[in-house]
C-alpha cells in the first residue's frame, strides 16, 4: 500500500475509491489522537495530506480519489494472486 507521504512509491494497481471517500475522512477524523499528534509533531493536517495524495492517485487512475498498491513478491513463491478488482 501507499505511504503516507507518496514518496518513492509506483503503484502497479489501482483501487477507484471515489464513491467511498467522504466515509474514510470521517473515519480517519475518529482517529482524534493521532490527527492532532500529526499538527503537533508534523504541523501536518492529516486528513488533508490523505485527500491531496488520493486526489494524485486519481490523476493516474483516471478517476476522483485512488489508493495505489503494488503486487507483493513472496520470497520463493512468485507473484502473490490478484486480489483487487
Amino acid at each position: 500500500m501507499d505511504n503516507l507521504g507518496g514518496i518513492g512509491f509506483l503503484p502497479t494497481e489501482y483501487v477507484d475509491i471515489s464513491n467511498e471517500f467522504e466515509i474514510k475522512k470521517k473515519m480517519l477524523s475518529c482517529h482524534e489522537s493521532q490527527v492532532l499528534a500529526m499538527k503537533e509533531l508534523a504541523f501536518t493536517d492529516m486528513i488533508e495530506m490523505i485527500e491531496v495524495q488520493a486526489r494524485f492517485r486519481g490523476l493516474g487512475a483516471g478517476c476522483r480519489f485512488a489508493e495505489g498498491f503494488t503486487r507483493l513478491e513472496a520470497y520463493q513463491r512468485g507473484l502473490t494472486k490478484r486480489v483487487l478488482p
